[in-house]
């Protein structure tokens, strides 16, 4: 589903601000804070996902894993990862 661009500048603002904000899976009209999930580190190529709602947080692999990886995922909501990287850095440096 697309999102408008003032709630997709919303996002992107408060997901890499505070990198435990993160966009609801489940219900996408909502952001929940997770601060556990503030101990996962951002990718823009993650290797595992998210799935959310306003009360519970879980962290899937989304490939192998080896041992000793680090597991990665995006603060970002998956529309927001499929814009180019030249977009998104645009969108940092305001």
């Amino acid at each position: 589903a697309a999102l408008e661009d003032d709630v997709r500048e919303q996002m992107l603002v408060c997901s890499v601000a505070e990198g435990c904000a993160l966009y609801c899976s489940e219900e996408p009209n909502y952001m929940a804070l997770f601060p556990a999930a503030a101990f996962f580190n951002h990718s823009c190529a993650p290797n595992a996902v998210v799935e959310s709602s306003r009360s519970q947080v879980i962290v899937r692999a989304s490939k192998d894993i080896p041992a000793g990886e680090e597991v990665l995922i995006s603060y970002l909501p998956l529309q927001l990862l499929e814009e180019s990287g030249d977009r998104r850095r645009a969108r940092l440096d305001g």
